[in-house]
């Protein structure tokens, strides 16, 4: 009889740690689907938030050359404006209304974000990382038509 609670201990102590184990293993089993499921939403993210920072950066540089070419022959913008890193432009800004960059995601995969402008555009984008002091100025070209001459700088 004195036995028996000692049998019944080691019986109690025996299931406590197989339900341990077990408990390991399933919080493994969590861990090892979890974390690639978290890394790539992260990497999701990051894609997510470049490509939202290149298109605000179009839509500012759109902006201020629709404003100078409605101003007319000699009025100048000046905006600043945040590339990240990975970002190329994808048409030589002559004679077109188009500005056009293409962004490299977190995967290799390239994205092209287009923004259309209302007047004609020239010039050089320095798109690198980092932030840019961009420069719009309505002038005129060789056939007498308003275009807008964009340049930019490091901030």
């Amino acid at each position: 009889m004195a036995n028996k609670p000692l049998k019944s201990l080691r019986t109690d102590g025996q299931i406590s740690l197989e339900f341990l184990i077990i408990l390991a293993l399933v919080f493994a089993l969590i861990a090892s689907i979890s974390a690639p499921l978290a890394h790539q939403a992260r990497l999701y993210s990051e894609d997510v938030s470049k490509v939202s920072e290149v298109r605000m950066s179009l839509e500012t540089i759109s902006t201020a050359v629709d404003l100078t070419g409605a101003n007319g022959i000699g009025a100048r913008r000046a905006v600043r404006v945040h590339f990240p890193e990975n970002v190329t432009v994808v048409l030589p800004f002559n004679r077109t209304k188009i500005l056009s960059l293409r962004v490299t995601l977190g995967d290799g995969n390239k994205t092209t974000i287009t923004k259309n402008t209302k007047y004609y555009i020239r010039g050089k984008l320095n798109v690198s990382k980092g932030w840019r002091n961009v420069k719009a100025e309505c002038t005129l070209n060789n056939t007498g038509y308003p275009v807008v001459e964009i340049t930019s700088t490091s901030a």
